[in-house]
C-alpha cells in the first residue's frame, strides 16, 4: 500500500510512461485540492455523521427498530458525501499529486464509474490501479490455467473481498468480516 501511495501504480513494469518535467502549477493545484477535500470530509464527519450517530445510539440501545432504520437512512446522505470525498481525495488529488512529483504519465486512476450501467462495470471503473492489478495477477493467470471466465471473475472478486477485509481488520483491529460479506453478496450481480 505504501508503494501505491508514493508511486501511483500497482503493477511492476520495466519502464513507465513519464512526462518531461514536473508542472509546479499542477502540484500546487493538487495540494490545494487535497487540503480542501480533507477539510470538507472533516466537516461532514464532525458536523453531520457524529451528531446523527450520537442521537441515534439510544434507539440501538432500546432496540427501537423503526427509529434505528430512520437513523441509518439519516446517515445515508452524509456518508455518501464522505465516501465521495475519500474518492476525490485519494484517487484524484493524492494520486495525481504523486504522479506529478514522480513524473508518472499514466494518470488513469479511475474511469467514468458514475456512468456505469451495472455493478460489474462500476467495479471495473472506480479504482483502475487495483482493478488492473487483480486482472493481471489473478484473472488472467486463472484463464491461462483453463478456468472458465465466470469462475475466474468470481475468484478474482473473492480475492478482492479478502483484501478489503484485510484493510478493515488493519484499521479497526477487529475481525468481523463486514467488508468481505458486503463484497461477496455482490458476486451474483457482477456475473449478470
Amino acid at each position: 500500500m505504501t508503494l501505491l501511495m508514493l508511486a501511483p501504480t500497482c503493477n511492476f513494469q520495466i519502464e513507465y510512461p513519464r512526462i518531461a518535467e514536473r508542472r509546479w502549477g499542477k502540484i500546487i493545484s493538487f495540494s490545494a485540492g487535497h487540503l480542501v477535500s480533507l477539510f470538507v470530509m472533516a466537516f461532514v464527519f464532525f458536523q453531520h455523521i457524529i451528531p446523527k450517530c450520537k442521537a441515534g445510539l439510544v434507539h440501538f440501545e432500546l432496540n427501537d427498530y423503526p427509529m434505528m432504520i430512520s437513523t441509518l437512512f439519516g446517515l445515508a446522505t452524509p456518508c455518501t458525501y464522505l465516501w465521495m470525498g475519500i474518492f476525490f481525495w485519494l484517487l484524484h488529488t493524492w494520486m495525481n499529486f504523486w504522479a506529478e512529483i514522480t513524473r508518472f504519465a499514466d494518470r488513469r486512476f479511475y474511469s467514468d464509474w458514475w456512468n456505469a450501467g451495472n455493478l460489474s462495470e462500476f467495479w471495473r471503473k472506480w479504482n483502475y490501479p487495483i482493478h488492473h492489478w487483480l486482472v493481471r495477477h489473478c484473472y488472467y493467470p486463472l484463464i491461462r490455467k483453463g478456468v472458465s471466465s465466470d469462475v475466474a471473475r468470481t475468484m478474482t472478486f473473492v480475492l478482492s473481498a479478502v483484501f478489503h477485509e484485510y484493510v478493515i481488520i488493519g484499521i479497526f483491529r477487529s475481525v468481523r468480516f463486514y467488508a468481505f460479506f458486503a463484497m461477496v453478496v455482490c458476486i451474483p450481480l457482477i456475473n449478470l
